[in-house]
């Protein structure tokens, strides 16, 4: 049969109802946005006739009974805060894709998750599918997040699938079976956190701070942890798992070649080559910069690749020998982490003075944001805020 709409689906935040044309001023800031819109295959919304049209085209294919496009409205406010969808219905495989826009507003509190269960239960149970898919830029880390924790399983990767403003990209392909989403809804243990909904009523909201310090790019301030590190860790994954592995040689071997671009030398080691391996199958790594007598590390994501580029591989030798080859890493967020980890492991007792070279959290702060924070104030009352906190 056709997909039918079903009644509004609550949550505990939100009411998860099929759209109408009311919605669209709500979602004109949502649509409208450029960070939102940025892993997308289509352009942000530019006036009420965006939205127009693009209603006027999901009112269409909706009524080939092969889509239902909803709107996920907080209870608190009334407001909307996002869309989801289900689209091209086959009714003779029982499945279906999944597609969803979240308000940058509600980034980092599950507020999709917690929406999306809701809708995929509705999905299993009374529209009956069999199977339900989604595509999603790998660059949009969040939402492979999202659907990690739904339950989804990383399929395999589409080559140049989508076009976006005259370049084509990959993207993901995950899939999850309605078998699957029963066996993950049946836990046993009350106790086990295993939505974004419970994490954000656990932790409360998210420090202003630690969402300003985050940029997509390596600032000057970041930089100069970069230069001053040397020692850092690599995080890489493949489809059977996950893998750490730690690089170090003098400060300042890992070069910022420009604001976007990292380069690491691989030199010798015991030839397992277990990143590079996890490098080939999916390019994205984790990187964490440690400082010695510095509190705070430096959290880097990006996307790497491995080249035996002579030119660079000159650049990195060192004792006479070059590295076997550089990772060129793309940067796409890079932010510090708060000192209190290496506080309670009393990591650098033995380390006297800190490196005047590395930017204090006060200063990293007041670079990224507003000239006016006043970095000395926050830094003399760090140290007391963070043994207050340290537990």
């Amino acid at each position: 049969m056709p997909l039918a709409a079903p009644p509004p689906l609550e949550t505990p935040r939100f009411v998860v109802r099929p759209l109408v044309a009311d919605d669209l001023p709500g979602l004109m800031p949502i649509n409208g946005d450029d960070a939102v819109t940025k892993h997308l295959p289509y352009a942000s919304w530019k006036s009420m006739d965006d939205a127009r049209a693009w209603l006027a085209r999901m009112e269409g294919i909706q009524a080939t009974g092969t889509a239902i496009q909803f709107v996920v409205v907080a209870k608190s406010q009334g407001k909307a805060v996002g869309t989801c969808l289900l689209f091209r219905h086959d009714e003779g495989s029982a499945r279906a894709e999944l597609g969803y826009v979240l308000g940058r507003a509600h980034w980092g509190q599950g507020a999709m998750h917690e929406a999306l269960s809701a809708l995929l239960d509705c999905a299993f149970t009374q529209l009956k599918l069999r199977r339900i898919e989604a595509e999603v830029d790998p660059r949009n880390v969040a939402s492979c997040r999202v659907l990690g924790r739904l339950g989804f399983t990383r399929e395999g990767l589409l080559r140049q699938r989508w076009v976006s403003d005259g370049v084509a990209y990959d993207v993901e392909s995950w899939g999850l079976l309605a078998d699957e989403w029963r066996a993950n809804r049946t836990r046993p243990d009350p106790h086990v956190v295993d939505t974004e909904a419970k994490l954000a009523a656990l932790f409360g909201e998210v420090n202003a701070n630690s969402l300003r310090k985050e940029v997509d790019h390596i600032a000057p301030v970041y930089r100069a942890m970069i230069e001053a590190s040397p020692f850092v860790i690599l995080a890489t994954s493949n489809a059977k798992g996950i893998d750490i592995s730690p690089r170090g040689d003098p400060s300042g071997f890992v070069v910022v070649e420009d604001e976007h671009t990292l380069l690491i030398p691989e030199r010798r080691g015991n030839n397992r080559v277990d990143t590079l391996r996890n490098l080939i199958a999916d390019s994205r790594l984790g990187l964490l910069f440690l400082i010695p007598g510095v509190g705070e590390t430096l959290r880097v994501a990006g996307r790497a690749s491995f080249t035996t580029d002579p030119a660079l591989l000159e650049r990195f030798r060192r004792e006479g020998r070059p590295p076997k080859g550089v990772l060129h890493v793309k940067v796409d967020k890079a932010y510090f982490q708060c000192a209190r980890a290496l506080q309670r492991s009393k990591l650098w007792e033995a380390v006297v003075e800190r490196n005047p070279a590395v930017p204090t959290a006060g200063a990293i702060l007041a670079a990224l944001t507003d000239p006016s924070f006043d970095a000395e104030q926050y830094d003399r009352e760090l140290p007391a805020r963070q043994r207050g906190s340290l537990y």
